[in-house]
C-alpha cells in the first residue's frame, strides 16, 4: 500500500506518504484513492448546492464506492502525479434508493489524477467525467428528497467515448528513480491500448502495437481485426487488467458475437525493440 491515513481528510489536503515516498501506479487502485474520489464527489455536490442541501451525514457513509478496470495512464515522477482512468461505481443501499430515483447503483467512466505536493507529498485529487454522479448526489441531498420519481433524478451513465490513454507516448520505456529502465507499467498500458482499440473496432491502431514481423499474420491483420471487432453485437469491453511481471499483463474482457457471448481472458507478452515496447504474443483462454 502506497499510503495510509484517515480518508476523511484525503480530498482536502491528503496525508503524508509512509516509507520511501516513491510514486507508483498502484495509487490508481489504492483504497485511499477510492475514498478520496468519493469524498471529492460529495464535496463538489455540497459546493454546487450553495448551502441549500441537506446534511450528507445520512447518505455519504452508506454509499459504497468502488473502482473497476482501473488503469494507470501515466506516472509523472517529475511532477509527482499519476494519471488514471477507471469506472467509478456507487452502490446505494435499498433504504436510500428513493433518494436516487430508485437506483441501487450509479456508475461513470472517469479520468482522474493523484497529485503529490513537493513539500508535504500529500495527495490531491482531480477528476473529470464524474459530473453526472455529482448531479445525482446533489439531487439526493436536495431538501425533502425521498419521494421523487426516477425521471426527476439525473441518472449517471457511462460516456460513449472510452477512457483515453492520456499524457503517455505508448512504447516509450520509462525509468525508475535511479535511472534504470522499468517496463512494468508499459506492459499493462500497452495491453490496455490494444484491447481499447479492439473495443472501438480500430484494427489499424491495434495492429501497430504488434511486433512488425507478426502484423501481416491473419490473427493480427488490421483488416481482419476491424472486420471482426467492428461488427460485434456487443462491443468488446475490458473487464480487468493487471501486470504479471515486466513483460506480461493479464486482461479480462467480454463481448457478444451473434448468439454467442465471450467472457475471456488473455496473457499479453510484450518485448522491447530499441526504445519501443510492442506486443510479441497473446495467449487467450476462457469461454471464447
Amino acid at each position: 500500500m502506497l499510503f495510509g491515513c484517515s480518508s476523511a481528510v484525503l480530498f482536502i489536503a491528503g496525508c503524508s506518504i509512509t516509507g520511501s515516498g516513491a510514486i507508483s501506479d498502484d495509487v490508481c487502485w489504492a483504497p485511499e484513492t477510492t475514498a478520496g474520489l468519493k469524498a471529492l464527489l460529495f464535496a463538489q455536490a455540497r459546493e454546487g448546492a450553495a448551502g441549500e442541501a441537506d446534511s450528507p451525514a445520512d447518505i455519504e457513509p452508506n454509499l459504497t464506492a468502488t473502482l473497476h478496470r482501473a488503469v494507470a495512464n501515466a506516472v509523472r515522477r517529475d511532477i509527482h502525479r499519476v494519471d488514471c482512468s477507471a469506472t467509478l461505481k456507487l452502490d446505494i443501499p435499498p433504504a436510500l434508493a428513493d433518494r436516487f430515483g430508485g437506483a441501487t447503483r450509479l456508475s461513470a467512466d472517469i479520468l482522474y489524477s493523484v497529485q503529490f505536493s513537493d513539500e508535504q507529498r500529500s495527495p490531491v485529487y482531480t477528476a473529470k467525467g464524474q459530473e453526472r454522479l455529482t448531479e445525482a448526489i446533489l439531487s439526493a441531498l436536495a431538501p425533502g428528497n425521498g419521494t421523487r420519481s426516477a425521471a426527476a433524478v439525473p441518472m449517471p451513465i457511462s460516456p460513449t467515448v472510452p477512457p483515453a490513454v492520456d499524457g503517455m507516448i505508448l512504447g516509450n520505456v520509462p525509468e525508475d528513480d535511479d535511472g534504470h529502465p522499468t517496463t512494468a507499467a508499459n506492459a499493462r498500458t500497452l495491453a490496455y491500448a490494444f484491447y481499447d482499440a479492439l473495443s472501438r473496432g480500430d484494427g489499424v491502431s491495434a495492429n501497430q502495437l504488434i511486433v512488425p514481423e507478426k502484423r501481416s499474420r491473419a490473427a493480427f491483420r488490421a483488416a481482419n481485426l476491424s472486420r471482426f471487432y467492428g461488427t460485434l453485437r456487443e462491443p468488446l469491453r475490458i473487464e480487468s487488467i493487471r501486470p504479471i511481471d515486466n513483460d506480461h499483463a493479464q486482461v479480462g474482457y467480454s463481448y457478444a458475437a451473434g448468439a454467442s457471448r465471450c467472457q475471456g481472458n488473455a496473457v499479453v507478452t510484450t518485448t522491447v525493440i530499441g526504445t519501443e515496447r510492442l506486443i510479441e504474443s497473446i495467449q487467450t483462454g476462457g469461454g471464447c
